[in-house]
Formats: C-alpha cells, sequence, structure tokens
C-alpha cells in the first residue's frame, strides 16, 4: 500500500474513531492513558469540519478538557504525548506522537466550543474550567490490514 493510501486511511480513521485515546507521563515516567472525546469525528463533531481542515497540519489535534485535570499537571511536566486512533473491523490502529500545549487562543476556544459542554466545564466557553489542548504530532505509526507503516508529520 503506498503512502498517499496510508496517509487516507489515516485521515479517516480519524474521522470515524468514536474516542481518541490519550496518553501522558505521570511523575514515576509511567504513561497514564485515558479515552477522550474525538473532535475529529465527523458523525459527534461535523461543525468543526472547516475549522479542522484549515490547521496547517493535517494531523494537528485539538482536545478538550478540564483545568483541574491529572494530564494538566502532567504536561506542564512533560509535554511528550501519544495519541491512539482504533478500528478493530478494518484491522488499523494509528498513533500519533509529539508535543502537546495548552491554547488560549480566544478564536479557537470558540470555534471548538460545543453548548452541550456547558455541564462540563463551570463558567461555559468563557469560564476558567474549559480548557483547549493541542497536539502536533511529529511521528505517525500504526497498523493497517496486513502490515505496519510509519510516517514523519512536518
Amino acid at each position: 500500500m503506498n503512502n498517499v493510501m496510508i496517509w487516507q486511511a489515516c485521515k479517516r480513521l480519524m474521522q470515524q474513531a468514536d474516542l481518541v485515546y490519550v496518553s501522558t507521563v505521570n511523575p514515576e515516567g509511567f504513561p497514564d492513558t485515558r479515552a477522550m472525546g474525538n473532535l475529529y469525528n465527523l458523525e459527534q463533531f461535523g461543525r468543526l469540519t472547516g475549522f479542522l481542515e484549515s490547521q496547517p497540519n493535517d494531523f494537528t489535534v485539538y482536545l478538550g478538557t478540564n483545568r483541574e485535570s491529572v494530564k494538566i499537571d502532567q504536561i506542564s511536566k512533560n509535554e511528550k504525548v501519544c495519541l491512539y486512533y482504533c478500528s478493530f473491523p478494518e484491522t488499523h490502529g494509528l498513533s500519533l506522537t509529539g508535543a502537546i500545549e495548552i491554547v488560549e487562543d480566544k478564536e479557537i476556544r470558540e470555534a471548538l466550543w460545543q453548548d452541550d459542554w456547558i455541564q462540563f466545564y463551570a463558567g461555559g466557553l468563557n469560564g476558567l474550567d474549559y480548557t483547549v489542548l493541542r497536539v502536533k504530532p511529529t511521528l505517525a505509526r500504526g497498523w493497517y490490514k496486513t502490515g505496519k507503516y510509519e510516517f514523519s508529520i512536518e
């Protein structure tokens, strides 16, 4: 399978996966993994398609979380993360590794905000709890159908 087909399969997986698994590094140096909402899922977050497609890197990932979460404390000490998307029926797993950062940009926060998130974030869109994270992966690797793949992301 050629690189273009793998890239397309990876983008499709990101658009179809219900969840993204996010691993940070805990204080003891071990991975700490949790499932998070996948903002790239077209069925759940289709209104974000234009915003996400406008990003300079096709694999830049945005996440919403609570400011007081364990992951915020962990990324303040170590910005290295791994994201994982998978589809068992397609025999496809995608691992993205890179750095994560907190996004304070008001336009990005507004673009990603979902009105039903008010139940999760005290103060809503402009509250202190709503936090946007951005991952700029540098490496993608995984397994698709019958073989492994790996490519750099710039």
